[in-house]
């Protein structure tokens, strides 16, 4: 169980990670989805991460852990693609 007393700071470090971000990914709409709203006779939206610049919501967790990271933890991390188009074996440096 959390304590009350953790819930400060976890909220803190949500506003932290949004104003890392906010420059960063652009804030994506709901899309309802009539088939299933039809369906399950409720409102049924998705959330549209795909109109993120890297197509994935994911580049909100990779850029904030990144932008809390050393220079000295970031010189020596490597970063490898994935998507499809690209091979597999292929490793970049995250600051040369």
């Amino acid at each position: 169980m959390i304590k009350e007393e953790t819930y400060p700071s976890v909220l803190d470090n949500v506003y932290q990670a949004a104003r890392r971000l906010k420059n960063v990914v652009v804030r994506t709409p709901l899309a309802i989805n009539n088939n299933l709203s039809g369906i399950y006779g409720a409102k049924i939206s998705f959330k549209r991460e795909d109109l993120q610049q890297v197509r994935s919501y994911k580049i909100r967790g990779a850029y904030n852990k990144m932008a809390v990271m050393s220079l000295k933890i970031l010189r020596k991390a490597w970063f490898v693609p994935v998507q499809e188009t690209m091979p597999r074996e292929w490793l970049l440096p995250a600051i040369p």
